[in-house]
């Protein structure tokens, strides 16, 4: 995902970029809606656009949406043909496109209405209003009135309530964009009488016919105090039937309102939050079903709609607060003062609940989770959602939850960094800017965990060489004991290290003293080990043609680091006769490994480390700039671990003592 702070960068530089051309749609005037069009070109010949479309008669500013870097070719075949679909574009002075943008957006801010989300940035393509003289004579709303013309998408009930309240009822017009497709201008629209309907008054006849006052039969006391409660029925055999939480009610009877009353909004928010990433491809990833719960929590909790400008749960909370029970409305409370976000675990208490550290600010705390202590370990990181529940010290886990492999550190740095970069835009000490940044950072952390796991694949454990790591065991029954320790002490690659009554010990260095192999020799028998395919094959040319009237038949095996057998060393040819040990001596050969695996700590301290760009862990100890990379290095191993318990993993404690470190 593209940084957001270098596109706000980019965006405000383009206003010093010469304009490439100004359009607007010739019929403007007589539909009361303008598409413009305004592109700049760039150092390099591309171009960077923005795009406003503009109800003249009552929302203003209602969709806008920009790029940058686009070639010409593109901008002339796809986008003009897109934008201008219906109607031929025409060269618009540059000063009138600007007077229409910004009155506009002067002229439905006091209506109730702000300008659409993409303005944020789409505006820096715009000259300053302050630098620009504003024309004073265009004509907004009709005949001194506001006309709502209504479409598909917006939520018709929320705006025509909020004109209710900013220029009072009957002093509005009201009429469907599928009526106005019929009539040839707004004269006839209006003679038409697609009008906002007049109230009707509590002592005239009731509308629906029944004869009674309006007062006495629909005028909404009684019809909605009959609502009430067969709502309120309906909800309790649901939770009786299906044994709800309260906290699960609350949720299912919001996304039952949402889908009946603004699918439209979830469709939006789920494309809001996956971006640029096909649907198909993060239904692959996460399930249809799991998918479907994410977008509903996201759409319910985070994303704000560009006319709605608040979230569907404080949409649902100011309309059905007087149905509530006091616990409900807590519980709903609870949930508006929530973020999503990522958490690492420190600790995990089984059957209790989880440490966690909020992956940004750093902050810790305890949450209540019984059922994920089971399956989550320490050092997960885990994007979620923790509520505390009736305001009180008890903060718990809900929603969906995701886990976000700590192998895809350049995502999670990108994050971390975007996060950092955020805190210098806002004043210190400003709560409301974190928690709305915090809703923000919601589609990033999706979009960047979609990311990583279609260009990842699955974690490789390396050695210095970058070679997959795979730990290779040789044994030979000893034939000539004496000839082979005369070989080994005499040749110059190797260096005596370790003997006692039971074996000798040597090891083949490089020249940065990393030990290449390791060479086991016993009175009857001998083994030689190395940790990838790559020096196996290097052993073999160096050493065993020299050794093979010394020793007898050869056996091999081979380990993957993460303790399975090696799959990509069955069939391949070996210059020298082996098979796999028999499965008598599996326990046995187990037990070697892992103790190997157990000590190589001792080795690995002082072996250039790719992710600690070549350091040894015990020089990047030494560096403040390095500690952090070398701690992630250190809690991943640990993570792999604590997911893997049957196989072998390095004492980290020990390597913690013997770098005099701490996390």
């Amino acid at each position: 995902m593209f940084n957001y702070y270098k596109q706000v960068k980019i965006l405000y530089q383009s206003k010093d970029y010469p304009i490439h051309e100004c359009l607007i749609n010739s019929n403007w005037q007589e539909m009361g809606q303008a598409r413009i069009l305004i592109s700049r070109k760039t150092p390099n010949d591309h171009l960077v656009f923005g795009v406003y479309l503009v109800d003249i008669y009552c929302l203003g500013l209602k969709d806008t949406f920009y790029d940058f870097n686009v070639h010409q070719l593109t901008y002339e075949s796809d986008l003009k043909t897109q934008v201008y679909f219906d109607e031929p574009a025409v060269e618009c002075d540059f000063n009138l496109a600007h007077s229409i943008i910004y009155n506009s957006i002067h002229y439905a801010k006091n209506l109730g209405f702000s300008p659409q989300k993409g303005f944020k940035l789409s505006q820096y393509i715009l000259e300053p209003e302050r630098e620009m003289e504003l024309k004073q004579d265009i004509e907004f709303g009709h005949e001194g009135k506001p006309l709502y013309i209504s479409g598909p998408h917006d939520d018709r009930e929320q705006i025509i309530k909020t004109l209710e309240k900013t220029v009072g009822d009957g002093n509005f017009f009201v009429m469907h964009q599928e009526d106005g497709d019929i009539l040839s201008n707004i004269d006839e629209i209006i003679e038409a009488g697609y009008l906002k309907p007049k109230k009707v008054g509590r002592n005239e006849p009731c509308p629906c016919g029944s004869g009674k006052k309006y007062k006495k039969c629909c005028s909404g006391k009684n019809l909605n105090a009959e609502r009430a409660k067969a709502e309120k029925d309906h909800w309790s055999e649901v939770q009786k039937n299906e044994k709800l939480t309260l906290n699960q009610l609350a949720s299912r009877k919001v996304i039952d309102w949402m889908t009946n009353k603004h699918e439209n909004i979830i469709h939006n928010a789920l494309h809001h939050l996956l971006g640029y990433h096909d649907i198909k491809k993060a239904i692959e990833l996460f399930n249809e079903d799991f998918l479907t719960q994410l977008a509903n929590e996201y759409a319910m909790l985070d994303y704000e709609d560009k006319f709605l400008d608040q979230t569907l749960l404080s949409l649902f909370l100011e309309k059905k607060k007087p149905l509530l029970e006091q616990e409900e409305i807590e519980t709903f409370l609870a949930k508006l003062n929530s973020y999503k976000t990522l958490y690492e675990v420190q600790k995990v208490k089984q059957g209790k609940g989880l440490w966690l550290k909020d992956y940004f600010s750093g902050e810790k705390f305890f949450v209540h989770e019984i059922s994920g202590t089971e399956t989550i370990k320490k050092w997960d990181i885990l994007f979620a959602r923790i509520e505390n529940l009736n305001n009180k010290n008890n903060q718990t886990i809900t929603g969906c939850i995701l886990s976000f492999p700590r192998e895809g550190d350049c995502y999670l740095n990108d994050l971390k960094n975007q996060y950092k970069e955020a805190l210098k835009l806002f004043q210190p000490g400003s709560e409301e800017w974190l928690f709305n940044f915090r809703h923000t950072m919601t589609p990033m952390i999706v979009q960047n965990l979609i990311e990583y796991h279609l260009t990842m694949g699955e974690l490789k454990l390396v050695n210095k060489e970058n070679n997959d790591l795979i730990f290779c065991s040789f044994s030979a029954p000893v034939s000539d004991y004496k000839q082979l320790e005369n070989f080994f002490r005499s040749h110059k690659l190797l260096q005596f290290v370790h003997h006692d009554r039971r074996e000798k010990v040597f090891h083949w260095l490089d020249k940065n003293d990393s030990i290449i192999g390791e060479f086991r020799l016993k009175r009857k028998f001998i083994t030689i080990e190395a940790n990838s395919h790559e020096r196996l094959e290097i052993i073999k040319k160096k050493f065993l043609k020299n050794i093979k009237d010394w020793v007898g038949e050869w056996n091999l095996e081979e380990k993957l680091a993460n303790g399975q057998k090696s799959t990509s060393a069955q069939g391949r040819e070996m210059q020298f006769d082996t098979h796999f040990i028999e499965a008598d001596s599996e326990e046995k050969i187990d037990e070697i490994i892992a103790q190997k695996t157990k000590d190589y700590y001792q080795y690995w301290l002082d072996m250039p480390i790719p992710a600690l760009d070549g350091m040894t862990p015990r020089e990047a100890s030494q560096r403040n700039s390095m500690k952090e990379k070398l701690i992630d290095l250190l809690k991943l191993i640990e993570n792999h671990h604590e997911h893997n318990k049957d196989i072998p993993g390095m004492d980290i404690k020990k390597i913690k003592k013997k770098l005099d470190i701490e996390f």
